[in-house]
């Protein structure tokens, strides 16, 4: 039976206790209404959850009356939540698709703190697993691609995965179960809906046991991908360093391996990157430094044979300004001190780079702390008065891309005075016949 096999994946897979606390995300299609049936009838504490993501005008709202209405039925709690996909998808840049996802599962872990309950279960089941392989090898994937969707991520839980679509909607002919269709499963725009209804039938006609094949292939692929994981991480580990939001994947430890490819492309899957982007810093002219690359959430630059990413949206274009009574200034990664002290020609001038002395007469108020922009230039001190192009200064000291946005400039009016922690404009230093000097402390957090 149905229910016996559910609680034999449950306890086989050790998705959950008996004593668990379970958020049911319940769609109202076939799938979602019969995993909330049946662990109700197994006698877990679910509360029942619903994306109304206002897509499909009075059908949304449809389906949401009634997966209410079954909650009720179950006794148990409903919880919904409303969105404007269409206009989150525009503003993140996401497909539909991505912006679904990506609100449906921010608020069920919001959900799954404020309620102070253990998983989160779905209603994915095996076609869902198989369909998700053959997006995978579309867009390019590694050997875990080709196991499928995981019965257990984290606190996410997949009761279903061990039946088929076929399996499921018998199950509810049968025990005349009511539930909602969702129209743009019909939708052959979406790529799953393509594999759904054109490709998965042709190979069934070639195959008629296609679907237990794919299992047990699933099945296999997850057993090598574990093995293929264990003996490759300590190779990746030693070529990839981090330091709080920055990660470094030195090329030069791995680059001349036999299995280069794969090893970059286990390295920079976890940050979202795939294998068209994977194949283009191989292909990259003796992996030229400057090309950026971009993920959902992470930024990555090629330097000098080291891959730097960052998160994306890590912005610099902050301005401070600092008017003439201020003592501390906060950056993004530092404190400045600012101290006005008298000046006479036996003072001796620190050197230190975290110190910078400027000649207090030879600036106007209100100071500014901004990044670099495209055609600053400064006349770096001591180079006689030599004009020198921002760009080529940090070009010169072979800064990558974030070394460059992360630095800061103090600037008086429309001049630099100081690359903080770097360099003095030659125009603002001290000398002999200055008399009151501006000391600045960098303080780093």
């Amino acid at each position: 039976m149905m229910i016996n096999k559910l609680q034999h994946f449950i306890t086989q897979h050790q998705l959950f206790s008996a004593n668990e606390k379970i958020i049911v995300a319940c769609s109202g299609g076939c799938d979602s209404v019969l995993l909330s049936i049946l662990l109700h009838q197994l006698n877990y504490k679910i509360v029942l959850a619903h994306c109304n993501f206002k897509l499909r005008g009075d059908e949304a709202n449809e389906d949401e009356n009634f997966v209410k209405q079954l909650a009720q039925q179950l006794n148990t709690e409903f919880y919904s939540v409303h969105f404007d996909t269409e206009k989150y998808a525009q503003q993140n840049k996401l497909s539909i698709q991505q912006a679904a996802r990506k609100l449906r599962y921010d608020w069920f872990e919001k959900l799954l703190v404020d309620l102070q309950f253990d998983k989160i279960a779905t209603a994915h089941h095996l076609n869902d697993s198989i369909e998700t392989v053959f997006i995978n090898l579309i867009r390019g994937t590694g050997i875990a691609g080709l196991t499928g969707i995981a019965a257990k991520k984290n606190h996410i839980v997949r009761p279903l995965l061990f039946a088929t679509r076929n399996e499921l909607e018998t199950y509810a002919a049968i025990h005349k179960i009511n539930f909602r269709t969702d129209s743009s499963n019909l939708n052959e725009d979406y790529t799953r809906n393509k594999i759904r209804h054109q490709i998965i039938p042709i190979l069934q006609t070639i195959n008629p046991s296609f679907e237990t094949t794919m299992q047990k292939n699933m099945d296999r692929f997850a057993t090598t991908e574990n093995i293929f994981t264990a003996s490759i991480h300590k190779k990746i580990q030693s070529a990839i360093t981090q330091n709080n939001n920055e990660w470094r994947i030195n090329i030069k430890l791995i680059h001349h391996h036999f299995a280069f490819a794969t090893l970059l492309f286990e390295l920079l899957k976890p940050f979202g990157f795939n294998a068209s982007q994977v194949d283009s810093i191989i292909t990259a002219k003796e992996l030229k430094s400057g090309n950026e690359y971009f993920s959902e959430q992470y930024r990555m630059v090629l330097h000098q044979h080291q891959l730097i990413i960052t998160l994306k949206n890590i912005a610099h274009n902050s301005v401070i300004i600092v008017d003439e009574n201020e003592a501390n200034i906060t950056l993004s990664n530092s404190t400045i001190g600012i101290e006005k002290i008298n000046w006479s020609a036996e003072n001796k001038i620190d050197a230190a780079k975290n110190v910078g002395l400027i000649d207090a007469k030879k600036i106007t108020y209100p100071l500014i702390f901004r990044h670099w922009k495209q055609g600053d230039y400064f006349y770096p001190i001591g180079m006689n008065n030599k004009k020198k192009k921002l760009s080529d200064y940090f070009t010169q000291l072979k800064l990558n891309t974030f070394q460059k946005e992360k630095t800061w400039l103090l600037c008086s009016g429309d001049y630099i005075v100081w690359v903080v922690g770097m360099r003095l404009d030659e125009r603002f230093k001290v000398t002999e016949q200055s008399k009151q000097v501006l000391k600045l402390t960098i303080k780093t957090h």
